[in-house]
């Protein structure tokens, strides 16, 4: 069994891949923003409560390796901006004996803040400005030389 971490920014397309993907794999997919939303959200926000949001991610990295170890395929839509979390669902996966592979979903920024700009207000997504875009770039962290991966180009 594996677990599939799908890695990319803001509007690269994680989540049309992460679907597409759970489907070729007859795997079970979580997605962090739509449960944020679907839980903690009344409608279109920019806003996320970090107490809240780490609480979830606790849960799902309770929950998915439970149902790996059951013999079904898991496809976490988290976009893994950070190593950190990277290596916790890694380690997560080797502990549970569960193969973790990455997925590095690709797109041009323009495009993806086009897509981002385009989704605002629509369900399962959150409101993105154009300076939140950027600012968030800042926070997405490469990956490492010896983080392997598929890249997936999705322009």
């Amino acid at each position: 069994m594996a677990v599939y971490l799908i890695y990319g920014f803001l509007g690269s397309g994680k989540t049309t891949f992460s679907k597409r993907l759970a489907e070729e794999r007859s795997a079970i997919r979580f997605s962090m923003d739509e449960w944020y939303l679907q839980i903690f959200s009344d409608g279109a926000t920019h806003q996320v409560d970090g107490s809240r949001w780490g609480r979830l991610q606790q849960a799902l990295h309770d929950l998915w390796p439970q149902i790996a170890r059951r013999g079904v395929d898991v496809v976490l839509d988290f976009g893994f901006w950070s190593r950190d979390q990277r290596d916790l669902v890694r380690s997560l996966a080797r502990t549970a004996g569960i193969e973790a592979q990455i997925f590095w979903v690709q797109c041009p920024d323009d495009i993806a803040l086009r897509r981002c700009l385009t989704r605002n207000g629509t369900t399962d997504s959150f409101l993105i400005t154009e300076e939140g875009f950027h600012e968030m770039k800042s926070r997405f962290e490469p990956l490492g030389p010896d983080e392997e991966f598929i890249a997936i180009a999705n322009a």
